[in-house]
């Protein structure tokens, strides 16, 4: 049995005094590495085993995220009527009374997945508030089904560059309803121990990125790994990883393209260290393979690109 921690508590009862006087469609804001994943794990299994006629959707950006999320929900409830909708797992079922579903597989066909009285979004921060986004489209369709469908929005990052909070513009999200990721909310996590102290360790190699353009608040991708793609800084950074991380089990590097991560993975064996590249052009195999590996302890480094960024979940 999961017994949640108590701001998992007060999240999920935000969203029950939240419904009981508004009409909208909240938000919730958790820290990175706080446990997002239970609070609609725990909600849905408590509404459903109250009103059994509900019905409820959570959609996400990748199916790793879709594959935890569910693990989750299978461990909150072991006998949840739960089906997943995700080209990348392979499966089609849209039917159940809950559906994990991933938003690029299910965007073209809304209408599939028939009545839902409330929707989850995870790393609601990735959704694009052009009229036109699949996330809108998709929910626009729903609502259609059902005039009342509910949203609810989980992220850690309620705030974004160039677009200011997540419901400023009212597009999806109307309200804040419960949020930790502010100054106070942080503080009170590390010193209760929910949340580690991280120190960051500066490093001796800095990156020049002076000639890196930017596009809506990010560097732009393909001038960045000309910029940062160059043997002698991928060397000299990977020695002080070496030196830094040799009492670490688990290194997780991050590289600006696919072949800087391929440089980085083949730059390290020769530091004598295990690494495989995880991207979009290794077969989904491969790279499901790498990442148990990693999880498991038998593969001490993994570096990625695009791939075990927002949500990743390595405890």
């Amino acid at each position: 049995m999961i017994i949640p921690r108590w701001y998992q508590e007060e999240a999920i009862n935000s969203i029950y005094h939240y419904f009981m006087q508004n009409n909208g469609n909240p938000l919730i804001g958790l820290p990175t590495g706080t446990g997002k994943s239970l609070i609609p794990a725990l909600f849905i299994q408590r509404v459903m085993q109250q009103w059994h006629s509900q019905r409820f959707l959570l959609l996400t950006h990748v199916k790793e995220l879709i594959e935890q999320n569910a693990d989750v929900l299978r461990e909150v409830w072991p006998n949840v009527p739960l089906g997943i909708y995700s080209a990348g797992l392979k499966e089609k079922n849209y039917a159940l009374p809950v559906v994990y579903a991933g938003i690029q597989s299910a965007k073209n066909n809304p209408h599939l997945f028939g009545h839902r009285d409330i929707v989850f979004i995870d790393e609601a921060h990735l959704v694009n508030l052009d009229e036109a986004s699949m996330y809108l489209a998709f929910l626009a369709v729903l609502k259609i089904i059902n005039p009342k469908l509910k949203v609810i929005g989980m992220s850690a990052t309620l705030y974004r560059m160039g677009q200011g909070m997540l419901h400023d513009k009212g597009l999806i999200f109307t309200d804040v309803i419960y949020d930790k990721t502010t100054l106070e909310g942080f503080n009170q996590l590390l010193s209760e121990g929910f949340m580690a102290p991280l120190i960051p360790l500066r490093t001796k190699m800095q990156l020049d990125v002076s000639n890196v353009g930017m596009a809506k608040g990010e560097f732009i991708q393909s001038q960045l790994q000309h910029a940062v793609d160059v043997a002698e800084v991928t060397y000299q950074g990977l020695r002080e990883l070496v030196e830094a991380g040799q009492n670490r089990r688990s290194w997780l590097l991050f590289a600006s393209g696919i072949e800087h991560a391929e440089h980085i993975a083949a730059m390290l064996a020769q530091f004598n260290i295990d690494c495989v590249a995880v991207h979009s052009k290794n077969n989904p195999e491969q790279n499901d393979r790498a990442i148990r590996a990693f999880k498991d302890g038998s593969l001490r480094a993994i570096v990625n690109y695009g791939k075990l960024t927002t949500g990743f979940n390595h405890p």
